[in-house]
């Protein structure tokens, strides 16, 4: 015969999902943006994450602002409203590939390298005083083909690998 148990009541208590681990989570499929990353991103430092979130925020905001600031006048004289919004956006991504690449770089090489790299930003710097080219009343930048730079923005990150270092 069949006889049921009468079910007694659970004395162990629900308890809430347990939260996954930083481990757990980055055991998922992979985003573009931890391929990227030399470190899985939940296992960057909450820090680190606000920077390249605020980065990437403002990096958005200045097309945003750019856009509504220039497509007028572009349209006007270029012919193409958005002619410098799609010329700031390639310069935009080049500059978060570099980014990718100084955050995958290994911090040993590019020390090894601050020292020459310092020089060479100052024999630039000294070139100025030779071919440098006039802007605003000061001679700061070299113009190597379609490219005008400033080489003491080149300067200032070899500064702080050699201080490091």
């Amino acid at each position: 015969m069949g006889h049921r148990m009468l079910q007694q009541p659970s004395l162990v208590t629900a308890t809430a999902p347990r939260r996954r681990t930083a481990r757990e989570r980055v055991r998922q499929r992979p985003g573009l943006l931890q391929r990227l990353m030399p470190l899985p991103w939940p296992l960057w430092p909450a820090e680190a994450r606000l920077l390249v979130g605020l980065a990437a925020f403002w990096s958005l905001a200045g097309l945003l602002v750019l856009a509504s600031a220039s497509w007028w006048v572009a349209a006007r004289e270029i012919g193409d409203g958005a002619f410098y919004v799609k010329r700031q956006a390639v310069w935009m991504i080049a500059s978060w590939s570099l980014f990718s690449l100084a955050v995958t770089a290994n911090l040993r090489r590019c020390l090894r390298w601050a020292g020459p790299a310092l020089w060479g930003g100052c024999l630039l710097i000294a070139a100025t005083l030779v071919m440098g080219t006039t802007v605003n009343g000061a001679s700061r930048w070299l113009v190597l083909g379609p490219l005008q730079i400033q080489p003491s923005e080149l300067v200032k990150p070899f500064v702080v690998l050699q201080a490091a270092n």
